[in-house]
Parts: C-alpha cells; structure tokens; sequence
C-alpha cells in the first residue's frame, strides 16, 4: 500500500482527531480515515487537482486526477456557500467553499483502504495510520492498543463512603469469575496494585488498617468485562473523591468541575456511592436527614448545574446507579420501600426527568466484615451487579452509534446510486464510465460495511439481552416514571 502526503482542505486552523470532532459517523471511523481542523479561516481549499464528485447541504466529496477520494463536510454549518459546481474540474488550491468561521471541518479520504499512512499538511502535519473501517471489532483492538477503553464510567460520592474498598472486591471476585463474568485489567502494574492491596483487605490481623485510607485524588482503572472465553467490552473506571465535588460547588470554572463534568459526558454510567452507615438506626425520615447532610447536599446542587447545561446542549444526564455500600450494616433494618423513599427524597434532583433512569444496588463485602474487632471475612454480596448495569448501557450507546453508522452508510449508498443512474442515462459521448464504476465500487464497499455492521450489533444485542435477564437481580430500576424490578429500557 502507498503512503499520500496531502495538503489538508483548509488553510489555517488547528489539526484534531476525528474522534474528537463531535461527530459519531467521522470518530466511528464509518466514513473513512481522515482528521479534522478548528479555528479556521472559513474557506475550503482543494488539496489536490481533480474533480468535484458531490455537493450536499454541507459537505462535498472530491477525487484527485490519481484517484484519491476526499470527502469534506463543515459541522452544522448555518452559513456555507459552495464556490465550484458537481463534475467541475479543480486545480490545487482553489477555493471551493466559504463558511462559518467557528465551525469544526472533518475530512476523510473515502477510499482509505487502498492506502498506508495518510498525512495532511499546511501548519504542521498530521499522520492517520492505516486502519480498517469495515470492522468496529479492529476499531476496538486499535483502541486498546492505544491505551484507549470503549466506553467510561464515572463514580462519585462522599470520603469515605467505601468506594476504594467495593472497587479491590469487585475486582477479586470477578477476577475469578462471577456467574460467567469476569474482569481483567490488562495492564500487569494495574493488576499486581490491585491484587496487593485486596490481599491486605483480606487480612484480619489488620483490623481498622485492614481497610484503604481515603485518598483526594482521582483514581483511573481501565478493564476487560468477559463472558466465559468472549470479550464483551473494555472500560474505563474513572473514580473522583468527595471533594472534587466540594470544589465545583463554589466555583463552575474551577478545573476540578470541568473535569467531572467532562467524565460524566463521556460516560455511559453515572455512579454514586451512598455510604451504608447512614441507614443503621432511626426511622426513615432520620435516614433521610443522614444522606443528605452527608452526601446528596454535595452531589445534587452539582447535578443540577451540570443537568441544566446538558439540556441547554440537548443532552441529558447519563443512567445512574445509586452503589449502596456497606449494605451488610443496613440490610436488616432498611426495607427496599424504605430504599426508594430515602434514595428519591436524597437525590431528588435525578428524579426531575422523564428520561431520568437510576438503579439502586446495593453492595457489601460481607456481613461479618464489620464486626466488632474488624475482623469479619470477606463474602462480598452483588458485587457484580454495578459493572453489568453500566455494560448494559454501554452496549445499547454502541448499538445507537452502529445504527447511525448504518444509517449514513445506506445514505450515502442511496446518494451514489442516484448520481450513477444520473450519470448512465446521459448520452455516451458524454457518459463518465470511470465515474460510474467508482460509484459502483462505493455501493459495493457500502453493502459489504453493512453487513459486518449487523454482524457485529447482533452480537451486542445478544449480549446485552443476556446482561438484562442477569440484571433482574435489581429490585429497584426507576425509568418511565416510576420503580421496576430488573431493566429492559
């Protein structure tokens, strides 16, 4: 495969990964290999000397005289303004489009596959290694080679409340396997960290120094989920102490607010921890006072403010799971009414939305391990259960994102058909017979993405069916407005 050296289609701006564009077809990889550029003057250049394929609304897609498709498109663009006519002839340089100045440009060359290295050139450079598009399962490997997780999951709650220890125990249990589950971290420093400071959690000898101290730093862990021998889906465990919400409280711009708030974006799960301790004694509306005051009066107002810039943003909170630790503490004086009640009146500001959907799950390392003399065994209960819950909706955000993918694809298929039956029915004096047969070979790559597509999202269901019938474990799913037993939204 040759390598190409190109000159990027604009003239100025900063280069970024597709996969920071904001758009899924380009960061999916669905429309070809490619870049993007911010902070642009606003003008198309043509990077080559060739012809004018297609113009659509906002995009156009070119082919250089050596056969180099390029597909160009301006995000959204409000104002665009197309310098140049479909089947016209370019020269290098010449501009072809006008624009809004602040709007992102994604570029892609089209027929990727045919080439090695892509580089785009005009302040700097910007190299796009080869990869496949026909397969999200390569995608998924090309990521993780990088050090890049599928999906994010984002935990926050109170110092203290028993995040570090759920996360040593979650990770021993399921390390060995827990109905068919299981967890690999595969970085060998990440893996010999966490089996060594679980060990110590599981000496008793310890007593209180048995258990992990609170930290204030945020904690990243990336891992494997696995079904038997099958690969499921890699994730990332993104875990922020109490007081990065403390900070954001005071102050929107503050870096520790931005941060979390960028987490959760990301993330395919928002997660809670509500410390088990509060619910021991007293009545329910004493329980009530004891979560708020210990840890809903720091998460809700910071829910709000980020609610309310998501919706300005048509966005939306992501699912949420309320992780109850230290349940053993509890689970003989707090009914699953009582949960709801405590869970809905604490954290009523996940309640506000039709779309809201929270999960209460309650976890314990054991009934024992409390004791008076902090010397109990460990005999985690639901360990598992968090980790299923945010798989489940990280299958169904990659299952939307496959559909859009498919979607664009038969669009774009739809579109080519058009212009080759278009370009046959003309005369044959003036008949492109090589463009039609490019476009026939577009179609052709179309149908044969589509069906590793399906191939690939019959999988995900599969396995995402199998996650809501181990899920029925879940007493209490709250989503179109009211508690259900298990999820299947």
């Amino acid at each position: 495969m040759r390598n190409v050296i190109l000159n990027a289609p604009v003239e100025s701006g900063q280069f970024m990964s597709l996969k920071d564009c904001g758009e899924t077809s380009f960061a999916s990889g669905a429309m070809g290999r490619g870049a993007a550029a911010r902070n642009t003057n606003g003008r198309i250049i043509a990077p080559f000397s060739g012809r004018v394929l297609k113009i659509f609304r906002n995009a156009m897609e070119i082919i250089s005289n050596d056969g180099i498709k390029l597909f160009i498109q301006v995000g959204d663009s409000s104002f665009y303004e197309e310098a140049c006519k479909e089947n016209q002839s370019i020269t290098a340089n010449q501009i072809l489009a006008y624009f809004n100045i602040n709007k992102v440009v994604m570029f892609t060359v089209k027929n990727s596959l045919e080439f090695g290295d892509i580089t785009f050139q005009r302040n700097g450079q910007y190299t796009v290694k080869p990869q496949s598009v026909e397969s999200n399962r390569k995608n998924n490997s090309s990521r993780e080679e990088n050090g890049m997780a599928e999906r994010k999951f984002t935990i926050l709650g109170e110092m203290g409340s028993g995040k570090t220890c759920y996360l040593l125990g979650m990770y021993s249990e399921m390390t060995a396997g827990v109905g068919g589950y299981s967890i690999i971290a595969p970085n060998p420093d990440e893996d010999s960290d966490l089996t060594r400071r679980y060990q110590r959690l599981t000496n008793k000898k310890q007593g209180i120094d048995r258990f992990p101290l609170a930290t204030n730093a945020a904690s990243t862990y990336n891992f494997n989920l696995q079904y038997g021998l099958e690969k499921i889906m890699s994730f990332e465990w993104i875990d922020y102490p109490g007081n990065f919400v403390d900070a954001a409280q005071r102050d929107i711009a503050n870096p520790d607010y931005v941060k979390v708030e960028q987490s959760i974006n990301e993330s395919s799960t928002l997660f809670i921890c509500m410390d088990g301790e509060n619910l021991v004694d007293g009545n329910v509306k004493q329980k009530i006072k004891r979560v708020r005051n210990s840890c809903a009066k720091r998460i809700n107002p910071y829910i709000l403010k980020l609610a309310d810039k998501l919706n300005g943003q048509g966005k939306k909170l992501p699912p949420v799971g309320i992780i109850v630790t230290k349940w053993d503490l509890c689970l003989h004086s707090t009914t699953e009414d009582d949960l709801r009640e405590i869970v809905e009146e604490s954290f009523n500001s996940l309640f506000t939305s039709k779309d809201s959907i929270v999960a209460i799950i309650p976890v314990s390392l054991g009934e024992t391990i409390m004791d008076d003399s902090v010397s109990g065994e460990l005999d985690p209960i639901n360990i598992e259960l968090p980790i299923l819950y945010g798989i489940r909706f990280a299958l169904r955000d990659q299952i939307k994102q496959i559909d859009q993918q498919i979607d664009n694809i038969n669009a774009d298929t739809y579109r080519s058909k058009n212009w080759r039956d278009k370009e046959a029915d003309r005369w044959f004096f003036w008949r492109d017979d090589d463009l039609i047969r490019s476009l026939e070979a577009d179609m052709r790559n179309n149908r044969a993405r589509n069906v590793e597509l399906e191939k690939i999202k019959d999988a995900m269901k599969r396995n995402r069916g199998r996650l809501e019938r181990d899920l029925e474990d879940l007493q209490s799913v709250f989503y179109n407005g009211e508690w259900h037993k298990g999820i299947s939204k």
